[in-house]
């Protein structure tokens, strides 16, 4: 994408980040911030034109908008001096300016941080926020925010949802409207009937973990839960007794997991769609049949979780396969229609 910029904080004086992207509505309501949290690798992927032998990771930013930051920690100020990136908006012309003003800056503004961690500020905006992390065997965390913000609304809003930033490495996301993102900001009141869809990518096969890493609001209170269902393993899991632990393939999933607050079925609508779709396992084979939605793609997996086969674009009410060549055993057949819902089922192949 080339339109991204960078640019940095003009003044002797620290900068207000929400005002600065509040002002400038050619620009996306969110900055990334360098969080000089790692050194150089040998193991990170080299720039496109150029050939190092050590590189920094593309996954060391600070992604902050009205929402809050992720990772948390930022406490909304852009410090004197301090760069950081944008993104102009595809609606602008190729001569776009961004503008700094006094309106923005403050002698009593924290300007003693040339970007490192500082709690995040305490605003007036009412929010219910989840920082969750993907962790991988080398304890490598990727966080995401998820909050109920006043101001924000169900679809994307500039100034409350961040887009995630490194979709081709390792990676974890939240998704709205079939857009990645680090930030997802949600409308008021909350509703604990809600669900968000989090996907991910891993570069290689292995063991990972999803877990709670900072809640506030609502999310505090003890009888409010946090769940994630892994619908390949049709497990609903509470984050907030223990981190949830699996196995994955490489790849990206974007269908896996979900983030929910109760623990029981997501909806009626959800319910029929279970009942309406017939999934059957005969012998080494599977037939499928949908009576009212096209099966988009059917994977199947082991008991672990590894994907064995994925069939795509099916785009039929019907769905057969007489022989899978797989060896005899449970597995679990995950069936996604043309809408996007999920089914999962436990078969047992002889």
């Amino acid at each position: 994408d080339d339109n991204w910029n960078l640019i940095g904080n003009p003044y002797a004086s620290a900068i207000s980040a929400v005002t600065l992207i509040s002002n400038n509505t050619n620009i996306d309501g969110t900055i990334y911030l360098w969080d000089h949290n790692s050194l150089p690798s040998e193991t990170n992927d080299d720039p496109f034109y150029d050939d190092f032998g050590s590189n920094y990771s593309s996954l060391g930013y600070t992604a902050y908008n009205a929402s809050g930051s992720v990772p948390i920690g930022f406490n909304g100020y852009v410090a004197s001096g301090q760069a950081f990136f944008v993104l102009m908006l595809d609606s602008g012309s190729q001569n776009e300016t961004v503008t700094f003003s006094n309106t923005m800056r403050s002698s009593t503004f924290d300007n003693s941080n040339f970007y490192e961690p500082n709690f995040e500020n305490d605003d007036d905006l009412e929010k219910h926020r989840i920082w969750l992390d993907l962790i991988n065997s080398n304890n490598l965390a990727i966080p995401i925010l998820i909050g109920y913000i006043q101001g924000a609304t169900d679809g994307n809003d500039r100034l409350y949802d961040g887009h995630q930033l490194s979709a081709s490495e390792f990676s974890f996301y939240s998704l709205s409207n079939s857009e990645k993102m680090s930030i997802q900001g949600k409308s008021l009141p909350f509703d604990a009937s809600d669900a968000i869809m989090l996907g991910a990518n891993f570069t290689q096969s292995g063991n990972f973990t999803i877990a709670i890493n900072t809640l506030d609001g609502v999310f505090e209170q003890e009888n409010q839960g946090v769940y994630l269902e892994d619908t390949y393993l049709n497990i609903i899991h509470n984050l907030k007794l223990t981190p949830y632990n699996f196995n994955s393939d490489n790849g990206s999933y974007d269908d896996r997991f979900i983030l929910r607050y109760t623990d029981t079925t997501l909806s009626t609508n959800n319910n029929n769609l279970n009942i309406q779709l017939n999934i059957l396992a005969f012998n080494d084979g599977l037939k499928i049949e949908s009576k009212t939605l096209k099966i988009n793609k059917v994977m199947v997996y082991d008991i672990q979780g590894r994907l064995i086969q994925r069939f795509s674009n099916i785009n039929s009410l019907n769905f057969t396969k007489n022989r899978l060549n797989l060896s005899s055993g449970s597995y679990l057949v995950n069936v996604m229609l043309e809408n996007g819902h999920t089914s999962s089922k436990k078969v047992v192949f002889n």
